[in-house]
């Protein structure tokens, strides 16, 4: 009997420990899950159908404004979505668009793509992108546009008519009444707050934008003509208000063009009666300057420099090889009839740069007067004026510290840095010649 139940123990015993052993070498035998390599993941994230999304990325950078950063703000946009950009390519992302106002990139993908950049912790959201309205149209809206369409309007194949892709506020309640178009407005020089306006709007929803005149009756077109012959006088009347409009905006612009080249003629005329003063006189203006060290001056001018000398109104005894002399006869001997010539020269140069820089400021138009051109005519002759005022200056001690200059490359790169300065002074008067631009209602752009 006990015999019998170990037996029967040894064999559960025996077969369990078979049983084991068999699922450890089936464990054994049986293949790991194969993942796919680093080299494989790509080909397995394109496969399937391309959908248009949009990726954004967590960081936004609030510390980087568009309109004071735009430079700093694209270069960090393009750095934060260099690595998805790249993954996104590998993976075979097609029509890839990136943006920087908002810190993301627009890409056709597969779903099994746009699941990977959703793990990705520097990805906030990947979303379809499509249209979506804000305010859809009504059905009663949807229903005048089928009617108007003559009740054809098929549905394609995403499932919507026409009607349903209207955007609100682009087609009148009445078709009957169309909308006049803000560019005849702009166009007609009729303000937006003009009573005239209101009125061009009243006939025009009476007569039509004249496009379906194939469609309608004779009779039809009759009845328009007859609004036309009664507001007549009103058109008329609208019209030459715009027409007034537009002609005292442009004796503004002219008058104000006109200003700034009789400015710029008279700077000119001042500028070449320096230079002649300088050719006919050297010593009478010498922009000259005399610094002294050990007892001893030298005089140096725009394009001379004379040699050492001993100062007569020092009463020390004089320096070896300096002899005793008179300033004012040196100066007078140094100065050359071509320095103040050369200095307006210098100063004319940095104010052509000036323009240069300042053009792209200045926003062109299509009016016939050259405002911009009459506002770099005058910076010219401006800069070669202050740089001359700039070294008499100068050389009247007026800035302490700067009144005696060394060599004559130092004239010279001050009267540079004088010419430049002038921009100072004509910056303001580019922003009133972009203000006075800017209220000329062109075509194409609404008014200000």
């Amino acid at each position: 009997m006990q015999f019998a139940r170990r037996h029967r123990i040894a064999v559960v015993a025996v077969t369990a420990l078979g049983l084991g052993v068999g699922t450890s070498t089936a464990a054994l035998a049986s293949p790991a899950p194969v993942r796919p390599s680093a080299a494989q993941q790509p080909a397995a994230l394109s496969t399937g159908a391309k959908h248009p999304v949009i990726v954004l990325l967590k960081n936004q950078h609030p510390e980087l404004p568009v309109k004071t950063a735009k430079a700093q703000r694209k270069a960090a946009t393009t750095a934060d979505q260099a690595p998805l950009v790249s993954n996104a390519q590998a993976a075979g992302a097609q029509d890839i668009k990136k943006f920087s106002v908002v810190n993301g990139f627009a890409a056709k993908m597969t779903d099994a793509e746009a699941a990977n950049l959703r793990q990705n912790p520097d990805v906030e959201a990947v979303v379809a992108d499509g249209q979506r309205v804000a305010k859809p149209l009504t059905d009663a809206q949807k229903s005048a546009i089928a009617d108007s369409a003559g009740g054809t309007a098929a549905t394609g194949a995403d499932g919507q008519t026409p009607a349903d892709k209207v955007i609100p506020g682009t087609c009148p309640a009445d078709p009957n009444k169309p909308l006049l178009e803000p560019e005849a407005l702009q166009t007609t020089n009729t303000a937006f707050t003009d009573p005239g306006r209101h009125e061009f709007e009243r006939i025009a929803g009476r007569v039509g934008n004249g496009v379906e005149t194939a469609t309608v009756s004779e009779e039809e077109i009759a009845g328009r003509l007859r609004i036309i012959d009664q507001d007549r006088g009103k058109i008329v009347t609208a019209v030459r208000a715009a027409s007034s409009a537009a002609l005292r905006e442009r004796i503004r612009l002219r008058s104000f063009r006109n200003i700034v080249m009789g400015t710029a003629i008279v700077m000119t005329l001042l500028a070449a009666g320096v230079a002649l003063l300088g050719l006919a006189d050297r010593s009478l203006i010498p922009l000259c300057f005399a610094p002294e060290e050990s007892g001893t001056a030298v005089v140096v001018c725009p394009t001379a420099q004379s040699d050492r000398f001993t100062p007569s109104q020092d009463r020390g005894a004089a320096q070896a090889g300096a002899p005793r002399q008179d300033i004012d006869n040196v100066v007078a001997a140094t100065a050359e009839p071509g320095d103040l010539l050369i200095v307006e020269l210098v100063g004319l140069a940095a104010a052509a740069i000036a323009g240069a820089a300042a053009i792209r400021r200045i926003r062109g138009s299509s009016e016939r007067y050259g405002l911009p051109v009459a506002l770099a005519a005058l910076k010219l002759p401006t800069g070669a004026i202050t740089a001359f005022l700039g070294l008499l200056l100068m050389r009247g001690q007026f800035v302490p510290g700067l009144s005696a200059l060394d060599t004559s490359a130092q004239i010279l790169a001050w009267a540079l840095v004088f010419g430049y300065a002038q921009q100072l002074f004509t910056r303001l008067v580019d922003q009133q010649g972009q203000t006075v631009l800017n209220s000329i209602r062109m075509p194409d752009k609404p008014p200000v």
